[in-house]
């Protein structure tokens, strides 16, 4: 056991996450699934046992910067941003590059400061939109891997 079973997440995918070259977990899903809830208690597990980024690219509903940013933070350092991009936009929806440039630009600091970095996404996940946006950003940033909520 990992620790990480706690969260729902089962053995084998707890040891897939807890590998030493799995770096970046992308966590995506629909609106009101608990991705925010589950990177954020992931971060906090990892936070324990290695040095943590939380990234927020969810920047309607901002849990780390303030509403319209993406941001990142060391775990266990709490609400304080350590990094933040601004998007100008609650919405990806015409904004898919400036998003993405957000990420990669989150991402790329984040790499710096950390062994493990957990990045929770916004809620566009559906449809043409959703996987137009999230391809476009996987293809960018290169997460070890997908941990997709529905």
């Amino acid at each position: 056991m990992s620790g990480l079973e706690e969260f729902g997440i089962g053995q084998g995918a707890a040891e897939l996450l807890n590998r030493s070259g799995t770096r970046l977990i992308y966590v995506i899903g629909d609106v009101d699934t608990g991705k925010t809830t589950l990177a954020a208690r992931i971060a906090a597990w990892f936070g324990r046992i290695r040095r943590t980024v939380l990234i927020d690219l969810d920047a309607g509903q901002a849990s780390i910067g303030p509403p319209t940013t993406f941001a990142w933070r060391l775990a266990g350092s709490g609400g304080k941003p350590a990094g933040m991009y601004f998007t100008g936009t609650t919405s990806p929806v015409g904004y898919f590059e400036l998003w993405v440039a957000g990420a990669v630009a989150m991402v790329s600091q984040a790499r710096k400061q950390a062994s493990k970095i957990i990045a929770d996404t916004c809620g566009l996940a559906r449809g043409a939109l959703g996987r137009q946006l999230h391809h476009t950003v996987i293809d960018a940033i290169g997460p070890d891997v997908v941990l997709a909520l529905e």
